[in-house]
């Protein structure tokens, strides 16, 4: 036991002289590192506090941007149904307009080959009666003819 005695009393010593020689410097070191991590705590409440309101700020301005798509996306959809109600009604007044512009076409071509139909015959007829009558005429009456004309020409 005696033999630890003295190294005991220099340990006692040692750690002594450290204590009172570093107390200062420890003391310090950790008031310092207090308020270091301190001050960095604080900062990092700033930055969470700032994040937390832009976080906010973007969130309230994503839903006006989704109603606004949402606005947008319905006028598209009423201008495309009003587009197609509009060229629907142009087709039907085009399609109208062409099928009466084809019936008086028709009309008209119709009544136009009725007329010539009835020239044509009416030509026809009068050849062939024209033909039936130089066939029987004589001579004599085709002289009677040709004055009576000539003398109505000259009149």
């Amino acid at each position: 036991m005696e033999t630890l005695i003295w190294p005991a009393i220099n340990l006692i010593v040692l750690v002594s002289i450290l204590v009172f020689a570093l107390k200062k410097p420890l003391g310090n070191f950790v008031v310092n590192r207090h308020e270091s991590i301190k001050k960095e705590v604080y900062e990092i409440r700033e930055q969470l506090q700032k994040a937390q309101k832009e976080y906010q700020e973007f969130q309230s301005k994503l839903q006006s941007v989704e109603q606004e798509s949402k606005l947008i996306q319905e006028e598209m959809q009423l201008r495309a149904e009003t587009a197609r109600v509009t060229a629907v009604n142009q087709a039907k007044q085009l399609s109208s307009t062409i099928i009466s512009n084809a019936r008086s076409s028709s009309r008209s071509m119709v009544q136009q080959l009725m007329n010539e139909l009835r020239n044509h015959f009416a030509d026809e007829i009068l050849a062939q009666a024209e033909g039936k009558i130089q066939s029987r005429l004589t001579g004599e009456m085709k002289q009677k003819f040709n004055q009576a004309f000539s003398s109505e020409v000259r009149s």
